[in-house]
């Protein structure tokens, strides 16, 4: 947290003494300060004025020397040079306060003081930062140095972060070279934190590291069977004092581990009969055992938990000061939000930090759109939302393909430290420093990796990522410049390969692998892709493919002899421009004021569903006078059983706080029919939003009812299975334009004529459908299709029969019912 800066503009108006000294630091490739380090300063204070004084001569020229006396840039420990920094906040442990620094110019130079070691080099690397530096992606090419010949500095300022634990982790294994930039990388961005907070799931490892205790109590371990994970008892004095025995040697053999993890196992296999209830307070009973026990010898230490899965929701006893419980943002069990549970948990006394998924390569496969990393406006909301609900350490997840996910990551890194730091200046900053005169180019190109723009992979837009390159590469001024675009290049062509690979049929699988992992072996020496997950997962998944080579094998291979050569870049982005046609309509854009409107041709109504829904879904809803209610019924559970009640909350605009919902209703996720009404005193359009958690819902409504499934980028009903449903065709459209997730599913006009057939696709992508004469002003319907069908130039929504069309206004000649 920044406590003081202050910047002169007009020296009349300061008090004296409120305005930090401007000091000059070179002139003309000359050195006008040397580096101070106290007498006796310890070898990690050295090593610190040792990189200060390089950092310094890349940027200017010159050599600055390191000495041990005189006046200069003073860097240390707050022991080593006392009486500069603020006292500790007495509410904190030591611990807790390792990351800050001081960083304060005076007319005798400048001061560099941490708290700690860990202080001392963020304080290094946010002056160098404030002087020009820049490490946005891991690597050198990505380590931006400025050259001025002229150096000077004016702060005033010390520095605290906002969280405690800023902790980046990246699993799988990485090259060993991949690792050193990854470390180097969150060390330049003041991301490694001088509290290590360790949450992970620890159940099993207890078990393998006490073999023998576990194999004279048996019983010890809740449940044996095959493949059910291992969870302990906690309701047994012997599983208390094994834990505790087994925390003391983690503590004893590790003196920089500040937390001990004690977070059960992944997955189910809890004990049902416990005599301390649910998960929850199974979790919390030993760990607040351990987080007592270990003060005595350990104090400060503390206890790192999830809030996730199974034992996401509170307990219903009390947590220990020292327990810190990391909410996670995925995985939440019961229906409740990150909200109510951050507040439910500290009501019992925990600490809360955050367990973000920024991005899971299983989720997203590092393709565009579908991470919440390259969701900026989600990265920079969320993490001072989740400070002021409380959090004070911040973990996540992340895939180590640095194009697709690193800008949020950068972003991250800056607003992990201070909220002052709009998202727009940091990105702002990112494409200046990063890629100069081809800032412009570069701008656009990230617009098709945003998940906030809902990029649709498909030839249309690998064609627009291509040709975009292809115009920054003509404005690139430098070889450095060139050199990043050359990352950029290696990762369209990746998602090139991947796209072909998902398309791919049963028989041309086995093609399609081989060329992606090729190509991905071939670009290890980026650094900037995720070779190993690709290797791993790919293989691990799909049954149509053999092993190349083994991914565990990987961290100690030598990045491939065949790298990339220029030649065979500006092939790459050749072919790429060439091959990928880009759509031959534009989307039409349309309102969100539905009204019903009668058929044409009339239809039959026919009964409502049964449609089959997963995950969150917004559908809309039309109330017609003297309806009295919304009536459907809901068969959950199909799926999973585990995944909380189905939520559904009826909204109306026409109600004065239109955030809240007018009705609300939850259903048992048990595989059994059950009848829900939703009553709304108001007339007119309504949208229900329905979530089961991803559990599979059946839905069904009476004849009659209107019921609107969207069908747009923005907002798409996900729907499983094969299904039947019909759209409109507005009077005067020309080409029928969407997007379609997979090729199954045909098209038909109203007299059922079929005008396209989706098999001949042969993969995801654009479609278009020439409009037949006659044929707009009516509805057409889509038969046994399957997953997404995005409507781009017609009104995006799809109904279950032609008798429950609600449109937009704009787009309605047949009088309102």
């Amino acid at each position: 947290m920044r406590w003081c800066i202050a910047i002169c503009v007009f020296l009349w108006l300061s008090p004296p003494g409120s305005c930090a000294e401007r000091v000059p630091l070179a002139r003309e490739g000359r050195a006008l300060v040397q580096v101070v380090i106290p007498p006796g300063a310890s070898a990690e204070t050295r090593r610190r004025a040792q990189e200060l004084a390089e950092g310094l001569q890349r940027i200017t020229g010159a050599e600055f020397e390191v000495a041990a006396k005189g006046e200069g840039i003073c860097i240390g420990t707050d022991a080593e040079w006392p009486g500069h920094l603020p006292a500790l906040k007495k509410e904190l442990s030591p611990l807790l306060g390792r990351d800050d620094y001081l960083l304060q110019t005076h007319e005798g130079g400048v001061r560099i003081i941490g708290r700690s070691d860990h202080g001392t080099r963020n304080g290094v690397w946010d002056f160098f930062h404030r002087l020009g530096f820049r490490q946005f992606y891991p690597g050198e090419k990505w380590a931006i140095w400025p050259k001025k010949g002229e150096l000077e500095i004016a702060v005033d300022t010390f520095e605290s972060p906002r969280y405690f634990t800023r902790k980046f982790f990246l699993p799988g294994a990485l090259l060993r070279s991949e690792q050193r930039a990854f470390q180097q990388w969150q060390v330049r961005n003041r991301a490694v934190s001088g509290f290590n907070l360790e949450t992970g799931h620890a159940y099993n490892a207890i078990i393998l590291r006490n073999p023998e205790h576990f194999e004279k109590h048996p019983q010890d371990i809740a449940r044996r069977e095959e493949g059910v994970p291992m969870k302990l008892d906690p309701s047994r004095e012997s599983v208390l004092r094994i834990a505790v025995e087994d925390s003391l040697h983690q503590l004893e053999a590790r003196p920089d581990l500040h937390t001990v993890r004690m977070d059960p196992s992944d997955g189910g296999g809890w004990r049902t009969d416990s005599p301390l209830g649910s998960p929850s307070n199974q979790t919390v009973v030993l760990a607040n055992h351990v987080a007592r026990a270990i003060q005595p010898r350990f104090p400060g230490r503390k206890v790192g938990i999830y809030a996730y899965n199974e034992h996401s929701p509170a307990p219903d006893r009390e947590v220990d000061r020292n327990v810190i419980v990391s909410i996670a943002t995925s995985f939440l069990r019961g229906g409740h939000t990150v909200e109510e549970l951050a507040a439910a948990w500290q009501k019992k006394g925990a600490e809360i930090g955050i367990r973000e998924y920024l991005s899971v390569w299983s989720w997203d496969r590092d393709l565009p759109g579908r991470s919440r990393a390259s969701n900026l406006d989600y990265v920079a909301s969320t993490i001072p939302r989740f400070y002021e609900l409380g959090a004070r350490y911040w973990i996540t997840e992340g895939s180590a393909n640095w194009v697709a996910h690193g800008l949020g990551y950068y972003v991250a890194s800056r607003l992990l430290w201070d909220f002052g730091e709009t998202r727009e200046a940091v990105v702002e900053d990112f494409f200046t420093h990063a890629f100069g005169p081809a800032a412009v180019e570069m701008r656009t190109f990230h617009t098709y990796l945003a998940q906030e723009n809902r990029p649709l992979l498909s030839d249309d837009l690998l064609g627009r990522m291509y040709r975009t390159l292809d115009a920054a590469y003509a404005k690139a001024e430098s070889p450095e410049i060139a050199a990043r675009l050359d990352d950029y290049l290696l990762h369209t062509r990746y998602v090139d390969l991947m796209f072909a690979f998902q398309s791919a049929s049963d028989g041309e699988k086995a093609i399609a692998y081989e060329a992606l992992v090729d190509f991905v072996l071939r670009a290890r020496a980026s650094g900037l892709l995720n070779t190993v997950a690709v290797v791993r997962g790919m293989t691990k998944r799909n049954r149509n493919v053999s092993t190349i080579v083994d991914w565990k094998t990987l961290v100690n291979q030598p990045p491939d002899t065949r790298a990339f050569s220029r030649e065979e870049l500006a092939g790459l982005l050749r072919q790429g421009v060439a091959d990928k046609a880009l759509n031959d309509f534009q989307p039409v854009a349309f309102s969100t004021e539905l009204v019903p409107v009668e058929p044409t041709p009339p239809a039959s109504a026919g009964s409502g569903g049964p449609v089959s829904l997963r995950w969150e879904n917004t559908l809309y809803l039309h109330k017609p006078a003297g309806q009295g209610a919304f009536r459907f019924e809901v068969k959950g559970g199909e799926i999973y059983r585990n995944r909380g009640s189905i939520q559904l909350r009826l909204y109306s605009d026409k109600h004065a706080l239109v955030d809240e919902p007018v009705a609300t209703a939850e259903v048992p996720p048990d595989q059994l029919a059950h009848s829900v009404e939703l009553i709304s005193p108001y007339e007119g359009i309504h949208r229900l939003e329905f979530n089961d958690g991803g559990a599979l819902t059946v839905l069904s409504w009476p004849e009659g009812q209107r019921v609107a499934f969207p069908a747009s980028p923005d907002q798409k009903a996900t729907l499983w299975g094969q299904y039947d449903m019909v759209f409109y065709v507005p009077e005067g459209t020309r080409t029928v334009g969407g997007y379609s997730e997979n090729p199954h599913g045909t098209v038909e006009v109203a007299n059922g004529e079929p005008v396209f057939d989706f098999r001949k696709m042969k993969q995801a992508g654009y479609f278009s459908i020439p409009v037949p004469e006659g044929a707009g002003g009516k509805w057409w319907r889509l038969r046994k299709a399957r997953g997404a069908k995005l409507l781009l130039t017609t009104p995006p929504y799809l109904f279950h029969t032609p008798a429950e069309l609600l449109l937009p206004a704009e787009t309605v000649k047949e009088l309102p019912l």
